[in-house]
């Protein structure tokens, strides 16, 4: 395969580079619960893993945990953390691995095919995209995995041993249980990379085996999900035209579109005006499969929501990964590529923590609605999204997973309803929990199980909440209200 570096010449990123990559996770130590909408969910998780796992959960009769999922390796660390700190700082902990390994793993995927560090200041911000702002924490982690899992399958096909055919299988194995969809996008990629660099059909395809030591768990795995579950785990969500907005959005995601907009068109235009060459070859497949796939990819794969947007966290690093620069350039060129690389880094990087940091109110907030509820209970919620608070309007919508975390309860439009996560419920318990709540204010009018509950969390106006309370019958006095939110209790 042409144009890898030897290996000798693979240099790991610079001492200030990695320093960068421990000081971008700053931000996320700036508040207790992080502003991520579906991070409640993988904290209840994770918290309700560890007690079935020590035996100590409370409604252990509801749940079971499956064993062949892909998810595994970001809970796994997690439930390791949890055991010597609070699990919302075990989960920072992980969360702040994930971003500063997929800076690092960038630039040394970088390494594979230039030396020129130039450009890997814009690799710090990428982390904190639309998978970020999603709450996303196994994918999140399963990115610099497969950065580092990419490089060394490219290695092993530019110079193959029997031992780097082993390392393939482990790594494969690995990055499927960190994440199905990364394992199946760079699978795809390199398989793709060895048709067009080779003209030997049974030759890749005995080089390309060991990429599949996942196979039969798989297999299980899918035939698990057809046996327990609905056909509704095949439904592939249609994008009605092409994903322009969120594709030149890719890093401001979590910050505003039109400002990543900006800051994606200057990344992708300066290198022209600083003399960069665009290589044509292989090298160019990885960004281009990855734009094909965010711009009209499905959003929904097999149950998972937001296929094609949260893939936006490679592009960067696969377009960097096609740019070459002249040895002849001179260091002027080279210094002005490092500020202006630096700048775009640097000024996400601030606009990030001051967003976040603006969460603090409402990190105390879910404090003293925690703190209101008492433990093994079931909680009902309604949360009115609003386009008021900083964030994503949806930001609140899984609150009700801090209280199963924290205090081992029960909350409604749980994750443990999707059958690909760790934990699920068991089926015969499915009927007891409204568990399919539409989010719409019309649906949550009328809530078939809303008796089945002890509290009632409500986030909107008054005459919303009164018209759910009256419409369902609910016999429930108001235990606490603090602006638009309202907690009930049933009587």
């Amino acid at each position: 395969m042409q144009g890898i570096l030897p290996l000798e010449q693979q240099s790991q990123p610079k001492k200030l580079f990695i320093i960068g990559c421990l000081l971008s996770i700053v931000p996320i130590w700036l508040v207790d619960y992080l502003p991520m909408i579906d991070l409640p969910e993988h904290a209840a998780q994770i918290a309700t893993l560890k007690r079935l796992l020590l035996n100590k959960e409370y409604y252990s009769a509801y749940y079971d945990i499956v064993p062949l999922t892909p998810y595994w390796f970001a809970y796994l660390l997690t439930v390791i953390f949890s055991f010597f700190m609070p699990l919302t700082m075990a989960l920072k902990c992980v969360i702040s691995l994930a971003v500063a390994l997929t800076s690092w793993s960038a630039a040394s995927l970088r390494n594979l095919v230039s030396q020129d560090d130039s450009l890997d200041w814009i690799f710090l911000p990428i982390g904190y995209g639309f998978a970020f702002q999603w709450g996303f924490l196994t994918f999140m982690l399963s990115i610099p995995i497969a950065f580092l899992a990419f490089k060394y399958f490219l290695n092993y096909l530019f110079e193959p041993t029997p031992k780097k055919k082993i390392y393939c299988a482990i790594l494969a194995l690995i990055l499927f249980f960190a994440h199905s969809i990364t394992y199946i996008v760079i699978i795809f990629i390199v398989i793709m990379i060895e048709i067009l660099t080779t003209k030997n059909f049974i030759k890749s395809i005995k080089l390309l085996f060991p990429l599949f030591s996942p196979l039969l768990i798989i297999i299980k795995w899918f035939f698990y999900l057809t046996d327990t579950w609905s056909y509704e785990i095949f439904f592939w969500g249609a994008r009605n035209g092409i994903n322009y907005e969120d594709f030149f959005a890719l890093i401001g995601a979590y910050y505003s579109k039109i400002l990543g907009i900006i800051f994606t068109l200057v990344i992708f235009v300066f290198p022209l005006c600083l003399r960069a060459k665009y290589i044509f070859g292989w090298q160019i497949t990885p960004f281009i499969i990855t734009s094909l796939l965010v711009l009209m990819g499905p959003t929904i794969v097999l149950d998972t929501r937001f296929f094609s947007e949260r893939l936006s966290v490679l592009l960067i690093p696969f377009f960097v990964f096609f740019i070459h620069f002249d040895e002849s350039d001179n260091k002027f060129s080279y210094k002005i590529r490092h500020l202006v690389s630096f700048f775009i880094a640097i000024t996400l990087l601030i606009i990030t923590g001051h967003k976040i940091y603006s969460f603090k109110k409402e990190t105390l907030l879910i404090h003293r609605i925690i703190d209101k509820l008492e433990p093994n209970k079931k909680l009902y919620k309604f949360i009115d999204c609003t386009p008021d608070i900083a964030f994503h309007p949806c930001t609140f919508i899984h609150i009700g997973g801090w209280y199963r975390a924290e205090k081992d309860g029960i909350s409604d439009d749980s994750f443990a309803r999707y059958p690909s996560l760790v934990v699920t419920y068991k089926k015969r318990n499915l009927r007891q929990l409204d568990w399919k709540a539409d989010l719409s204010y019309e649906n949550y009018q009328k809530g078939k199980y809303l008796n089945y509950y002890d509290y009632y969390l409500f986030n909107g106006n008054h005459n919303k909440v009164n018209t759910i309370i009256k419409n369902n019958s609910i016999k429930a006095n108001l235990i606490y209200k603090e602006n638009d939110w309202w907690i009930f209790r049933r009587i």
